[in-house]
């Protein structure tokens, strides 16, 4: 796995089982989808989490972006 993969499967074991099934649907249905949905819900989850999700000052602790 590349650096951002283990960063993002490193948040993601952080989870508990619940949660971890929720991130696989969400994952799942989003693969699904075309490029035009997906930059909907990459949109729509930006203001809901009410960040943009790419490089930061600080850093994600799950990503390390």
């Amino acid at each position: 796995m590349s650096k951002a993969s283990d960063h993002v499967f490193m948040g993601f074991m952080r989870l508990n089982e619940g949660e971890q099934m929720i991130v696989i649907k969400q994952i799942n249905d989003y693969l699904e989808k075309g490029s035009i949905k997906k930059k909907e819900i990459k949109e729509g989850l930006e203001k809901v989490i009410g960040v943009i999700l790419g490089p930061t000052g600080g850093g994600c602790p799950c990503c390390g972006r």
